[in-house]
């Protein structure tokens, strides 16, 4: 009888383990992407709803800036930040929230003319107050939800620069 010298090929045992090695590798990797994708949506939710609520808040600090006057009606379900610019007639602009809408809203009166611009943001705010003395507006906080469920809170003053300016 002959000796075999050269084995050619691979058993089964090596093939079951090469197999399950590579399984693992493989489970592994997509475990790490699925977990960098859902970290990724996270923070992109997250800087979304960030950046919304700085819009309104420049967007509400600057007419401020250009009021020369403020009243704010502050409340449970509903805040508004009503600010009087000068001029002739004067005109008006609005800010307000809803709890129920979740939303802030914007709009202006201009004589009789009262105009609902609607939501200034697509996230959802939880919480909006605001206070006024006769030089500032004091936005103590607007918290915006985001679509993960993130909170983000931020808070301001502006000065009426044009106070007394009638």
């Amino acid at each position: 009888m002959r000796a075999r010298t050269a084995e050619r090929g691979m058993t089964l045992t090596e093939v079951t383990i090469v197999f399950v090695l590579a399984s693992l590798v493989m489970t592994g990797l997509i475990t790490f992407y699925l977990n960098s994708q859902a970290v990724w949506m996270d923070g992109s939710a997250q800087a979304i709803s960030q950046r919304e609520a700085t819009l309104v808040i420049e967007a509400i600090s600057a007419r401020a800036r250009r009021a020369d006057s403020t009243i704010v009606t502050p409340g449970t379900p509903y805040v508004q930040v009503h600010l009087r610019m000068p001029g002739s007639p004067p005109e008006s602009t609005y800010s307000y929230w809803v709890a129920g809408d979740h939303r802030m809203h914007e709009g202006y009166l201009s004589g009789s003319l009262n105009v609902d611009r609607g939501p200034m943001l697509m996230s959802e705010v939880e919480c909006f107050s605001a206070h006024a003395d006769p030089a500032l507006l004091h936005i103590d906080s607007l918290r915006v939800k985001s679509a993960s469920g993130s909170q983000i809170t931020l808070a301001t003053a502006a000065a009426l620069q044009n106070r007394g300016a009638h």
